[in-house]
């Protein structure tokens, strides 16, 4: 149970940076380049 709860909280946290990652990765993407 613990360790299941365990790899649950650390997939929750690998989906939210890739989701971060991601967002950030578009925002650059699609400002003008100079």
């Amino acid at each position: 149970k613990d360790i299941a709860a365990n790899i649950c909280k650390e997939l929750g946290k690998n989906y939210t940076a890739k989701i971060i990652g991601f967002t950030i990765s578009i925002k650059k993407w699609r400002k003008p380049r100079h």
